[in-house]
């Protein structure tokens, strides 16, 4: 697909911001507006747990570390309904600890970003992970279709089968009766010819 049909795609897809801070929220809010996308921020893990079935975004990006919920524990809350390929889920933090890495891939992180990151590496990761949800989407949908064509070939073949022995039963039926009918014509004929008298005429040259 060319690149041009693929940002075009991505215009107005939808992001969610999880930050306690306000400065983060608006500085991410104005990166993202700029590239096309919906952005919608949500001060806590608490009111994204909340808000994102009827927000129904098509990316998170998840700041770890929060006051009441940390961004761990809202993303183990998250995957408990979604699946990653169905809600990708950035986390953001100034964590850069391997331990804090694997922390955040076991919590069900589809990626992770170590702050300050990069305007263009934050931009590619997240183009790069809807695009690859959407994907899958469209190959999940296609196989549902497939499965659904599939069935309904076999309930075609089980009325054309069904027609098909219902039409030979109608065709024998109407060969029996044409078959009775000749045979009761032909006993009808025979009683009538037995009826008749047996008479012999002769008939002289005057008549």
């Amino acid at each position: 697909m060319p690149i041009e049909q693929i940002q075009n795609k991505l215009k107005g897809a939808q992001v969610l911001v999880v930050d306690d801070t306000p400065a983060n929220i608006d500085l991410l809010y104005t990166m993202l507006t700029d590239e096309g996308y919906n952005v919608a921020a949500a001060p806590s893990g608490e009111i994204t747990l909340r808000i994102v079935s009827d927000l129904k975004p098509d990316l998170i990006l998840l700041d770890v570390m929060m006051p009441h919920m940390t961004g761990y524990e809202v993303s183990q809350r998250l995957r408990e309904r979604f699946l990653p390929s169905e809600l990708p889920i950035v986390m953001l933090t100034a964590k850069n600890q391997a331990s804090d890495l694997v922390a955040g891939f076991e919590a069900g992180a589809s990626d992770y970003l170590t702050k300050p990151f990069s305007k263009d590496e934050l931009l590619a990761r997240i183009k790069t992970h809807i695009n690859l949800s959407r994907l899958i989407s469209e190959n999940r949908n296609l196989n549902i279709k497939q499965e659904e064509l599939a069935q309904e070939k076999t309930d075609l073949e089980i009325l054309l089968d069904t027609t098909t022995e219902h039409a030979d039963a109608v065709q024998a039926e109407l060969q029996q009766q044409a078959i009775e009918a000749l045979q009761t014509s032909e006993q009808r004929l025979r009683k009538f010819l037995e009826a008749m008298p047996v008479g012999v005429f002769v008939i002289d040259a005057e008549g």
